[in-house]
């Protein structure tokens, strides 16, 4: 096809949290820049905390300003915080079963974050020199990534939203699916990623090397922190293969800096 277009970009600099909305995209090492470069752990074990038991990390907005990570808890009485990047203190953190040592962040945003939760937690930063290697199984040894489950970029169509939305009988957002990066195109099949290898954006080429698996996390209304069986259920009836359902396309990149930008056309490789 050669009216593929990029529709729109976002990252996720805090995991699990409120999505960044982008006109332009500056790509690094691992991803997006600053794309889920932070995660919010459990105070004892160091594990990540996400929205599938914490639904509340939905309604925290996420602005990098300066270099500062300001956040933002959209829930009765606003609060905010503002959070420098510290590198003064490593704690062991944990994404799946990858372990490591990361920078913590403090004991403000520690206490602020805790209070929201209800429990104890602490927020890491992942540094240039402690990003994570991509699964072998799909990536290349060079391939990195910060505290995303697994891969530097999730891919997707509007054509796929669009199908998913008249499946479900109403509409939600890309967002509840996390891409990082989402194609247009006259004319585009509904889920037509599935077939896709590689493309092309800015002389930036994307190995799309493996589907992904879903889990509850997209049932979850931002505004009401309410699951939506519903859309586990959209999911189950037309995008499930094996034991998983599945919905959009994790990628790799091989350039490792650049840019991309909303309407920055996309070649098929």
């Amino acid at each position: 096809m050669s009216n593929l277009r990029v529709h729109s970009l976002f990252h996720y600099p805090v995991k699990s949290c409120a999505p960044i909305t982008l006109q332009r995209a500056d790509i690094d090492a691992s991803g997006i820049v600053n794309d889920r470069r932070w995660m919010i752990v459990d105070g004892a074990s160091g594990k990540f905390v996400t929205q599938r038991k914490d639904p509340k990390l939905a309604r925290i907005k996420v602005k990098i300003e300066n270099g500062i990570l300001a956040l933002h808890y959209m829930d009765g009485m606003s609060s905010f915080i503002d959070v420098p990047i510290s590198q003064n203190k490593l704690i062991e953190t944990e994404v799946w079963k990858d372990r490591q040592l990361c920078w913590d962040q403090g004991e403000q945003v520690a206490s602020w974050l805790s209070d929201i939760l209800g429990k104890e937690v602490r927020l890491a930063y992942i540094g240039e020199d402690q990003l994570r290697t991509v699964d072998q199984d799909y990536a290349k040894p060079n391939d990195q990534v910060g505290f995303a489950d697994g891969f530097p970029f999730l891919i997707t169509t509007t054509a796929s939203i669009e199908q998913f939305n008249r499946d479900l009988g109403y509409e939600v957002s890309v967002l509840r699916f996390r891409p990082n990066i989402v194609i247009e195109g006259a004319g585009l099949d509904a889920y037509a990623e599935d077939n896709w290898t590689s493309l092309s954006i800015n002389g930036i080429q994307f190995d799309l090397v493996k589907p992904c698996s879903r889990c509850v996390m997209p049932s979850i209304n931002p505004e009401t922190i309410e699951r939506e069986r519903a859309v586990i259920e959209t999911l189950v009836a037309t995008r499930k293969q094996g034991n998983a359902t599945f919905f959009g396309q994790n990628a790799t990149h091989s350039k490792k800096k650049g840019v991309i930008s909303v309407g920055d056309k996309v070649t098929l490789i």
